[in-house]
């Protein structure tokens, strides 16, 4: 479990899973409140090395004096705090004409996800295969009030699990081929936000983009974008790229992740943040899309759908080709 440490005037609150209020008065004197789960309060003792602690439980309130070094336990007054702010993702507010640029650029497959045609998300490429969404997944229509604001799919994560994958398969060019969306997730948790997989086995990976928290080596940090790439395709080894931490949610991101002959790119917002050699892709190869989930297989129970994702997703689109700095660059400042 992921914790956090606010730290205080000769002291810490540390977060052990819970939902807490910390207020600082002039003092110097801090108030905690625990409202769920628990968090443990520190403060050193002046004049000496030693270091007081208290667990607090939900409903539990401690006020912490730095000058003597004590915590004493209070009833909670939730008064002094302020209500905890209701977080949104804002709309999707992208250039006129972002659809024109994307169809001029020659996808082999590009999705909007602004409408379902008979319960599919349509592929506005002729011919190409139109996306299936299952569980927890709703198209959340643009704001009237907001005339550039674009409709997008809501994941809804563990709260009620769902993916979307393709119809058909994808005849996936070895040369070079780029991934391309605008994504904001809700949360900072290990989530796929796009996977290629080959069928052949349970856990046949081709290649992976996923929001991590942490890399190996290093401790956990919010914020990571992963990107992998496999060959042959399999359930472990190959090659990843991990970046610093990056993102942040509740805000569209834009994404791009490409490789040609080997060589893979990640670019977040427009910048590259992250390179890598890998082995060259077989010249075509079957595979299966799925968006917002590590793998989804017909008939499979949306309880067992692993690193699902938290928020919305939109304008997705793939091509045979690299994209290159200009165009990236360009795409990824449309957002107003």
């Amino acid at each position: 479990m992921l914790k956090f440490c606010i730290e205080t005037p000769g002291g810490a609150v540390t977060d052990l899973g819970t939902e807490l209020g910390v207020s600082v008065s002039k003092d110097g004197n801090t108030q905690v409140a625990v409202f769920e789960g628990e968090a443990e309060a520190s403060l050193r003792i002046p004049g000496q090395e030693g270091v007081r602690t208290e667990l607090l439980t939900a409903h539990q309130s401690a006020k912490l004096i730095p000058s003597t070094g004590e915590i004493v336990t209070t009833s909670p007054d939730l008064a002094r705090f302020l209500p905890a702010t209701e977080l949104h993702v804002p709309p999707l507010q992208l250039a006129a004409g972002y659809e024109e640029n994307i169809i001029a650029s020659r996808p082999v497959h590009y999705w909007r996800m602004d409408r379902l045609e008979q319960g599919l998300i349509p592929n506005e490429v002729r011919g190409a295969p139109a996306l299936r969404p299952v569980g927890g997944i709703r198209l959340e229509p643009a704001s009237p009030e907001s005339p550039t604001a674009r409709t997008v799919v809501n994941f809804a994560g563990q709260t009620n699990p769902g993916a979307i994958h393709s119809v058909g398969p994808w005849l996936a060019p070895g040369a070079a081929h780029a991934v391309e969306m605008w994504f904001a997730s809700t949360t900072t948790e290990q989530m796929s936000l796009f996977a290629f997989t080959t069928g052949k086995a349970p856990n046949d990976h081709l290649e992976l983009v996923e929001l991590a928290l942490r890399q190996p080596g290093r401790s956990p940090r919010p914020g990571i974008v992963r990107y992998l790439t496999r060959w042959p395709a399999g359930s472990g080894g190959g090659i990843n790229i991990y970046t610093e931490p990056k993102f942040l949610p509740y805000r569209w991101h834009h994404l791009v992740a490409q490789q040609a002959h080997g060589k893979m790119e990640l670019y977040l917002n427009g910048h590259l943040v992250g390179k890598a050699d890998a082995d060259p892709f077989a010249p075509q190869l079957l595979c299966t899309i799925q968006l917002g989930c590590l793998r989804f297989n017909e008939g499979m129970l949306l309880k067992n759908l692993q690193r699902v994702f938290s928020g919305k997703m939109a304008e997705v689109a793939i091509y045979d080709r690299l994209l290159t700095i200009g165009e990236i660059k360009e795409r990824a400042t449309s957002a107003r």
